[in-house]
């Protein structure tokens, strides 16, 4: 998943892109997934006990109903992220090979000897 990240984004753009994908990581998976995952489990709950200080815990899960939550959960996630991949692939495909910017450190030169840089030096197109 990352290398199909890495390659949708240019490279004098990739330390920002990924900065920004562990900013939404972080915000997205560390603060939704356990809410999110808690309410999975909550739903599943058959019997609730309150204690003397109104807390509610739950003493008896549907194990049949909370596997079948949790295995579309994580199904869910994972086709999302499959889509967001395709996505990112067919965009990807979709570029014109002057677009695409070589990450090697070698120089290379067109049939014509000139050679196309961008306002980085990296090289565009040969």
């Amino acid at each position: 998943m990352l290398q199909v990240f890495l390659h949708s984004v240019p490279i004098y753009d990739q330390n920002m892109a990924l900065a920004l994908r562990q900013c939404i990581v972080r915000v997205l998976g560390q603060t939704s997934g356990p809410l999110l995952f808690g309410y999975v489990f909550d739903q599943a709950c058959l019997v609730w006990l309150t204690d003397c200080y109104a807390r509610r815990t739950c003493k008896v899960y549907d194990n049949r109903r909370m596997g079948l939550s949790m295995a579309l959960s994580g199904f869910s996630i994972r086709f999302m992220s499959g889509i967001a991949c395709g996505i990112v692939y067919i965009k990807w495909k979709s570029l014109r090979p002057n677009q695409i910017v070589t990450t090697s450190n070698t120089q290379h030169t067109s049939t014509d000897g000139s050679i196309d840089r961008n306002q980085h030096h990296e090289i565009t197109r040969f």
